[in-house]
């Protein structure tokens, strides 16, 4: 029994270390730090930037989008926009034709066979390596459901006069919220993740992925992303990580996103993102080998523990389910977890009358999402045929 109380509290410890304890640890570290303040001024000579999108069928936002980053107050000439649309039926290319006729920046390829936006990223890149070889300039990648403030691309080149900088996350805020459904989960999220992105650059320089929405990298530490790949935001910004560059975030760096509002679509969003997540993990698994550096604390702490919650969870609950023969305490224990795990159908049936409960939608929350994770790790042990895949509608 010994033995079982000891596993019970080791997965509990686990969990309770990265959604609790590492925060923390985080929040206490980045006190005393202060962010890179290497940055080019306003009025000196900056690089010349290349803004890198793939979209699909993204007729609904990309006008908006175009005019956002057409908008900025960074020197136009030092702007150039690099489109690729993924077989897209729509009329997408229409809508970025009519902006190439009055914008020379823009460069616009439509490919005929759907392969998923990392496949078009690496070929937007091959593009931008043939036309313009030149070292120096910086890659903004970002998806057309975002959109810039016209400090934006700013905000985020500034740092890389700072030669130690590899790449740069933006401070996503989101543009709605509704009573019902998961949109207050979902912001909390991205605050929370944000903030903690934030404070691993600020004191190692080791931010834990930058969200694909929008970031910037130098363009001579952009690697291919491999094929198949869900995930390519976190694999990008481990290899610019494994070349010793620092990844961090400038909570200046502001843009805008209507974050999703349904479970459903959310959920088949995060069991894409979990298998995507294992294709990392087993890429960069010798970077847990050192869980004492900046890198594998973050790496352990923030995200590989998190991507495992669902396996500590249902140890944890095996265990105490059989600790309850013989302790009144995991008794209840038990109890407890089995009426969390219900959550997201007691939300459910409490949403259809009109009743809602922040708390409730919480925890429902974490074991919806959780539970996708699990799903993604059997999609991802079942082998990822294809890289392809629908974005989330905005």
């Amino acid at each position: 029994m010994k033995i079982l109380e000891l596993i019970f509290w080791i997965c509990i410890a686990l969990v309770a270390h990265s959604y609790v304890f590492f925060p923390i640890i985080l929040k206490l570290l980045s006190a005393s730090k202060k962010q890179n303040s290497i940055i080019y001024g306003v009025d000196e000579i900056l690089p010349d930037v290349h803004i890198v999108m793939s979209i699909y069928n993204s007729a609904k936002v990309l006008e908006q989008k175009l005019k956002s980053m057409l908008a900025s107050n960074y020197p136009p000439d030092k702007i150039h926009l690099w489109i690729g649309s993924d077989c897209s039926n729509d009329n997408s290319s229409e809508i970025v034709k009519s902006f190439s006729i009055t914008h020379n920046n823009i460069n616009y390829f439509h490919y005929s066979e759907r392969r998923g936006k990392s496949q078009v990223l690496n070929d937007l890149y091959s593009e931008i390596q043939q036309s313009n070889p030149s070292e120096s300039s910086i890659l903004l990648l970002t998806d057309a459901s975002v959109f810039f403030t016209e400090n934006t691309i700013y905000e985020l080149v500034k740092h890389f006069k700072n030669e130690k900088i590899g790449l740069v996350g933006s401070n996503i805020f989101n543009t709605s919220f509704k009573k019902d459904g998961i949109s207050f989960q979902e912001k909390a999220y991205f605050e929370r993740e944000i903030l903690m992105k934030y404070q691993e650059g600020v004191i190692w320089g080791t931010s834990m992925g930058a969200f694909g929405a929008c970031y910037a990298i130098r363009k001579q530490l952009y690697h291919p992303i491999p094929k198949n790949f869900l995930v390519d935001d976190f694999y990008v910004t481990m290899k610019v990580l494994e070349h010793r560059a620092k990844a961090i975030y400038d909570l200046n760096a502001k843009c805008y996103l209507d974050v999703s509002n349904e479970t459903k679509t959310e959920y088949a969003r995060k069991i894409r993102i979990s298998a995507g997540n294992f294709q990392n993990l087993a890429v960069f698994l010798t970077i847990l080998c050192n869980p004492f550096s900046g890198i594998g604390f973050c790496f352990w702490s923030h995200k590989v523990l998190r991507w495992f919650t669902w396996l500590f969870m249902f140890i944890a609950f095996i265990s105490s389910m059989y600790l309850t023969y013989h302790n009144e305490f995991f008794t209840l224990i038990f109890a407890l977890q089995l009426v969390a795990l219900f959550t997201p159908v007691f939300n459910f049936l409490l949403e259809k009358i009109n009743i809602h409960f922040k708390l409730l939608r919480f925890i429902a929350h974490f074991y919806t999402m959780n539970f996708a994770m699990f799903i993604g790790f059997i999609k991802y042990i079942q082998g990822i045929k294809s890289g392809v895949w629908t974005p989330t509608p905005r």
